[in-house]
Parts: structure tokens; sequence; C-alpha cells
């Protein structure tokens, strides 16, 4: 996993360590050594974006519970 500051999200990949061939419900994906699969963008806004996108929902930020470096946080929401 990697952070990119800018868009303020992880991306996680995967790094395929060999050349393979997978197979999925019958269709199969070739991988070369190295090539990586992209499985997820965990967006990370700060607490002050997050409460925007919460008013543009019709909700506000009644509680905040983070982590001591303020890396994580669970919200209550309330409606406005």
């Amino acid at each position: 996993a990697r952070y990119q500051r800018e868009p303020s999200r992880i991306v996680i990949e995967l790094v395929s360590r060999r050349a393979q061939t997978v197979t999925v419900d019958e269709r199969q994906f070739e991988y070369d050594a190295g090539e990586t699969i992209l499985t997820e963008y965990s967006h990370k806004p700060t607490l002050e974006d997050f409460a925007r996108q919460a008013e543009v929902a019709g909700l506000r930020v009644a509680q905040v519970w983070t982590d001591p470096q303020g890396w994580f946080s669970v919200q209550l929401l309330r409606p406005v």
C-alpha cells in the first residue's frame, strides 16, 4: 500500500511474483512477473472535508473519535 498525498488516498495493489495464468469463472488472465493489479483506492478525507461532504448529504457531524495520531476516525452523524 502507498499513500498519494494529492488525491488524499491510499492505493493498494497486488504484485505478481512470477509470470502466471489465473482462472476466474472460466476466464483466464495472464500476468507477468512484477505486474501490478490495482485492488483498492481508499480515500482519506480530512475531518473538515468529511464534515462538508456530510453537510451536502443533509447530515452534520455530532461527535468524532480519532486514534492518537489522528490518522483514523469514527464519526457520529445526525440529520441537519
